[in-house]
């Protein structure tokens, strides 16, 4: 029985199958990185933060790290929201907004705060003859500064915080009826807190 041939007709030596030659895939590129970015990110709600601002700018360029919000420290402020854009923050009295845009990943984080007002710690105020007629309350001050920043041009110390009566204001801060010294006041926390100040002794 004759042979039976599988193949072509050419009779010669069978293909080599070829491979196709293997391509890296493109490694992805690193996303950018901003160290003051992270800080600001890293922040959380409901924690507090030992800064002030007694210019246009705060005391330090990224969030320092948390502390107790019962801390017996001056320029404590409480984070009340966060936001990784540009928000709108409350504006009253003791209250700020802190916001970074990066310049490496074009980002916005915002940090809404609000002041937790320390007894014994002391703020930058303006005064005009007798008067104070502004007091910062975004700022810190030690007791023994004899040079302040301007506008301001004299220090004063919280004397007391109190859950604000109806109509409160400065005549609140006396202790008794014969607490015969000067003091000055300011609402907070949308009205909810009177902070009483008095001149440094």
């Amino acid at each position: 029985m004759p042979d039976i041939e599988i193949g072509g007709s050419g009779g010669g030596e069978a293909a080599t199958p070829t491979q196709a030659p293997r391509t890296q895939a493109p490694r992805p590129r690193p996303t950018p990185t901003d160290a003051k970015e992270r800080a600001f990110r890293a922040v959380a709600r409901g924690t507090c933060l030992p800064v002030h601002r007694n210019g246009a700018e705060w005391n330090v360029s990224a969030p320092p790290d948390a502390v107790s919000c019962r801390s017996a420290r001056a320029g404590l402020f409480e984070v009340t929201r966060t936001a990784t854009r540009s928000v709108s923050c409350p504006s009253g009295t003791g209250q700020a907004r802190w916001s970074y845009r990066s310049a490496v990943t074009g980002g916005t984080t915002t940090l809404c705060l609000n002041r937790v007002w320390v007894r014994d710690y002391c703020v930058l105020a303006e005064q005009s003859g007798d008067t104070i007629s502004s007091i910062g309350s975004l700022t810190a001050a030690s007791c023994d500064d004899t040079r302040v920043p301007r506008p301001y041009n004299q220090v004063v110390v919280v004397d007391a915080v109190y859950r604000a009566p109806a109509g409160a204001g400065a005549d609140h801060c006396r202790r008794s009826a014969q607490d015969n010294r000067r003091y000055w006041s300011l609402l907070a926390d949308d009205g909810a807190t009177l902070v009483c100040f008095r001149a440094r002794s």
